[in-house]
């Protein structure tokens, strides 16, 4: 499974060279988890969520 962390106004991309401007996946929950507390932390005025990626796309 692959997922994407989403807020209202936000989308975050990659900024490895390889997927440079492809949104940001995680391949576990549990990463996208820690991921998610970063940027609650670091971004307080929006709410987010995971989403698995399928969920998105359809």
């Amino acid at each position: 499974m692959t997922y994407v962390i989403r807020g209202k106004r936000i989308m975050f991309q990659s900024c490895q060279m390889d997927n440079l401007g492809q949104e940001e996946t995680y391949e576990t929950y549990e990463q996208a988890e820690i991921a998610l507390k970063k940027i609650q932390d670091s971004i307080p005025f929006d709410t987010f969520e995971i989403r698995k990626l399928e969920d998105v796309r359809k």
